[in-house]
């Protein structure tokens, strides 16, 4: 199992960069209930927030550094391998290993949908 892909999170470094130099403006948080970082991109009046520094949509925040210029990377997938697309929607919530494990768990029983992880 590899992540062959970087996560967007607009408190990423060279994402925030590229939305404050815009204009825009990143509010972050620690929730309590999981261990991880959760960050916002939103104007100057923070009535709009984004979960994400790249979009296809959300044409509000365009103007403030939110692009839909993804990040490529070409892999060579040994034989027998699999692919997992997924989006925020699921990696905010489960590892890359942990989708890996429910696949496998159905491996043989048919597909997977994504209603299931």
């Amino acid at each position: 199992t590899f992540q062959s892909s970087r996560v967007h999170h607009a408190h990423d470094t060279v994402e925030q960069k590229r939305i404050m130099e815009a204009g825009g403006l990143i509010k972050v948080s620690r929730p309590r209930c999981r261990n991880s970082i959760l960050s916002r991109v939103c104007g100057p009046d923070k009535s709009y927030q984004l979960a994400m520094s790249r979009s296809f949509g959300d044409l509000r925040l365009k103007p403030l550094g939110v692009t839909e210029q993804p990040s490529v990377r070409k892999v060579p997938l040994p034989s027998r391998a699999c692919a997992v697309l997924g989006s925020d929607g699921l990696f905010e919530f489960m590892s890359p290993a942990e989708v890996v494990g429910k696949i496998h768990q159905r491996v043989g029983r048919g597909g997977i949908s994504a209603q299931e992880l």
